[in-house]
């Protein structure tokens, strides 16, 4: 009777690590790519949004500015994605003042 239940034992033993195994193939391959997947959507959501508030208010500066000054152009750019000097937007680092184009009719 004794044997039977060393048996039942050792087996509970070997088991105790699988659900550490299986949570462990899991976050690796459904877990980790669809967090990753809603990071990277909610960044070019971000970038999206960005880019139109960067058009809306390089639009609005362009109204606005005397263009007698002959760095006018350069200062419109740089504040038009929110910097003081040349430079990238934060948390952009696709969208820099040399992307913004502003022309007229």
């Amino acid at each position: 009777m004794q044997l039977n239940t060393l048996k039942i034992k050792n087996k509970h033993l070997l088991q105790k690590g699988a659900a550490a195994v299986e949570f462990a193939l899991v976050s690796l391959f459904i877990f980790f790519p669809l967090l990753m997947g809603i990071l990277e959507f909610g960044r070019s959501m971000y970038i999206w949004n960005t880019v139109q508030e960067i058009t809306r208010h390089a639009a609005r500066d362009a109204i606005v500015t005397d263009f007698t000054n002959s760095n006018a152009m350069n200062l419109l750019r740089q504040n038009a994605i929110f910097r003081t000097s040349s430079g990238t937007l934060p948390a952009g680092p696709e969208i820099s003042d040399t992307s913004v184009a502003i022309s007229y009719l």
